[in-house]
């Protein structure tokens, strides 16, 4: 499950890394006439982070609810080809709430660690 999680930490970082580069690109000139507006960078950012959690969230969930109805047949039969038949792995309510709730923390702080070039974007420098 460790592992599991890991990979899906280090998809997220590359999926949010292209979104949030993509996004500031298109969006140069909307910032800077926000912070000329008088927005800081810190509200800037969480709006960027803060724009992509509704589909973090939605894809957590159903993700989630996927591996819980999944995960026993799954491992039963990459666990037969090595002569383990019967095998029924309980995984905690809990413990899937907490992975869950941890990855969209990832990646929200992702998210806001990505948009941290807003600080480089200023009105001067877009005239």
């Amino acid at each position: 499950m460790i592992a599991i999680f890991a990979l899906s930490a280090i998809i997220i970082i590359f999926v949010l890394y292209l979104l949030v580069r993509t996004m500031l690109n298109n969006k140069i000139r909307d910032y800077g006439i926000m912070k000329a507006l008088g927005f800081t960078t810190s509200q800037l950012i969480l709006q960027t982070a803060l724009s992509f959690m509704p589909a973090m969230i939605l894809s957590t969930l159903i993700g989630l609810i996927v591996c819980c109805l999944v995960i026993n047949p799954l491992t039963a039969l990459f666990l037969s080809g090595i002569g383990i038949v019967k095998c029924t792995f309980i995984v905690p309510a809990g413990f899937v709430f907490i992975a869950g709730l941890g990855l969209i923390v990832f990646a929200f702080v992702m998210a806001c660690l990505l948009s941290l070039k807003i600080r480089k974007i200023t009105p001067k420098s877009l005239i």
